[in-house]
C-alpha cells in the first residue's frame, strides 16, 4: 500500500510541473541551449565483448570502450522551435598483446588493436511542446555525418595495417528523439532523452542564455 501511495505522489507531482502556467515557458524565442550529455548502452562495445567471450578466454585480448557522450547547442527561433548542432562521439576496441619466443629464438612482444571509432555531427531540429517554466519536453530529429570506421593499429612491423583499415561505407547519420528537461533553477538544469541513431538513452546537463 505504502508503494502504491509513493507511485501515486510522484505521478501526481510530475503532472502539477508539465501543467501549463499563464504566461510561464522554461525556454523561448531568442534563447540559447547548451546541453553536456553521457549516453548508453555502448552497443558496439557489448558486440565485441559477446565475441570475444564466445571465441576465446586468452587473458591477453581485452576489451574497451569510451562513450557515448556529446553536446548540443541550440538556438530558438521561436518559442517552440529550435535549430542547433548535436556531436557526439563513442569508441570500441580489442586490444591483443601477443608474448613469446618467436622462430629465432628471440622475444615477441607486439601489441595488435583494432578500434571503432565512431565521430557524428548532426544539424538538428527540436519542437518544444510544453508550456511550463520548469518542465521542458521536446520532439527532435537530426541529419548529418557520420565519420565512423574501422581503425588497426599494431607493433608488428611484418603486418600489414593497410588491409584492415577501412571507413564507412554510407557515412550518413540520424537522430529521432524525445526528450524532457527540467530546469530545476532559473538558467539550469538535467534532461533524459530516448531516441534512435546514436545513444539509445542520454542524460546530461542543460544550460539556457
Amino acid at each position: 500500500m505504502k508503494v502504491k501511495v509513493t507511485l501515486f505522489s510522484l505521478m501526481v507531482a510530475i503532472m502539477m510541473l508539465w501543467a501549463p502556467r499563464a504566461n510561464a515557458q522554461a525556454i523561448q524565442q531568442g534563447n540559447v541551449v547548451i546541453d553536456l550529455y553521457y549516453g548508453f548502452p555502448n552497443l558496439m562495445t557489448g558486440l565485441f565483448q559477446a565475441i570475444a567471450e564466445t571465441n576465446t578466454d586468452d587473458p591477453n585480448l581485452k576489451v574497451s570502450g569510451l562513450g557515448p557522450f556529446g553536446g548540443k547547442v541550440q538556438y530558438l527561433v521561436s518559442d517552440h522551435f529550435g535549430i542547433g548542432l548535436d556531436v557526439f562521439y563513442a569508441n570500441s576496441s580489442f586490444s591483443y598483446t601477443d608474448t613469446g619466443i618467436d622462430s629465432l629464438g628471440q622475444p615477441r612482444n607486439y601489441e595488435y588493436k583494432l578500434s571503432n571509432p565512431r565521430p557524428r555531427f548532426l544539424l538538428r531540429m527540436d519542437y518544444h511542446i510544453g508550456s511550463n517554466d520548469v518542465v521542458d519536453p521536446y520532439i527532435a530529429f537530426g541529419l548529418g555525418y557520420n565519420a565512423s570506421r574501422y581503425k588497426f593499429t599494431t607493433t608488428d612491423p611484418n603486418f600489414d595495417i593497410d588491409t584492415y583499415s577501412t571507413r564507412n561505407l554510407i557515412p550518413v547519420a540520424f537522430r529521432t528523439a524525445f526528450g524532457v528537461k527540467f530546469y530545476f533553477i532559473e538558467n539550469f538544469g538535467a534532461g533524459l532523452e530516448v531516441g534512435l541513431g546514436g545513444p539509445l538513452i542520454t542524460a546530461g546537463l542543460s544550460g539556457k542564455f
